[in-house]
């Protein structure tokens, strides 16, 4: 309960901080919009066209691809900004602030990370995945949101990666702009890559959880072998997420070294 009003508080915060501004942040979500409408479109006028993605209907892509543009829009709306803004924290000398606070970093951190600037692609997303076509089965519909909830855990475990890294090493922007570049790879499903890639993707840097395996888990595609490995991958991650930011707060040494 104390967490939540931490939480609902912080909410309010931002979401006065973000209404003094709010022609920027229309516009900010309506190019959002844009740029993450267009490979739905692309995609719908490639299955018009020619035979599409070997493997997938056009459904099961807006599925998947929606899939992607909900989880990572999630994850852009309530943890993923703390790596960046704990950067800036420890660079200034705030940061030094939150590990006095009566409430644990991480949690602390993960409270009050909220992003409004998200919203439209977690609007977005959900609109791609309800207007994909496809029929929703219940038990197809829970090993959905099991493994979505799988894939939004790992980009949570992924955020304490990078906090992590901002407290340990401060500066770290050329790190966010590889995992940006990696976290592209998500965008297309992950049968269309070679194995080497598919298991990079799947047991070093699970980006396949985040949209590829609900999809593929909502279709019934997944043996039970491997659902228990994924369940698994998901909880190692996790638990990797929560000891590397156990030691980079031990390892901190304030802003003045």
């Amino acid at each position: 309960m104390r967490a939540l009003k931490v939480f609902l508080k912080f909410l309010e915060i931002e979401w006065g901080k973000t209404m003094a501004y709010r022609i920027n942040f229309l516009l900010h979500n309506l190019s959002i919009l844009l740029s993450d409408i267009l490979s739905p479109l692309l995609a719908i006028l490639i299955y018009h066209n020619t035979p599409g993605i070997p493997g997938w209907t056009l459904s099961q892509f807006l599925l998947f691809y929606g899939t992607n543009i909900f989880v990572w829009g999630l994850a852009g709306f309530f943890f993923l900004p703390m790596s960046w803004r704990t950067s800036w924290k420890v660079r200034i000398g705030l940061f030094d602030q939150i590990l006095v606070r009566p409430i644990k970093p991480v949690l602390h951190l993960t409270l009050t990370s909220v992003d409004l600037d998200k919203i439209g692609e977690v609007i977005l997303g959900l609109l791609i995945i309800l207007l994909s076509g496809v029929k929703f089965d219940p038990i197809q519909l829970s090993m959905y949101l099991l493994f979505l909830g799988c894939g939004i855990l790992v980009m949570y475990s992924l955020s304490l990666m990078l906090t992590s890294a901002a407290i340990l090493f401060v500066r770290v922007k050329n790190i966010f702009h590889i995992i940006w570049v990696l976290g592209e790879f998500t965008e297309y499903p992950l049968s269309l890559y070679s194995a080497p890639f598919r298991f990079f993707f799947t047991f070093i840097l699970p980006f396949g959880l985040v949209s590829f395996y609900p999809a593929y888990a909502f279709f019934g595609l997944l043996e039970s072998s491997t659902i228990l490995s994924l369940l698994l991958i998901t909880a190692l991650f996790f638990l990797l997420g929560i000891k590397i930011f156990d030691f980079a707060i031990k390892r901190y040494t304030s802003a003045g070294g």
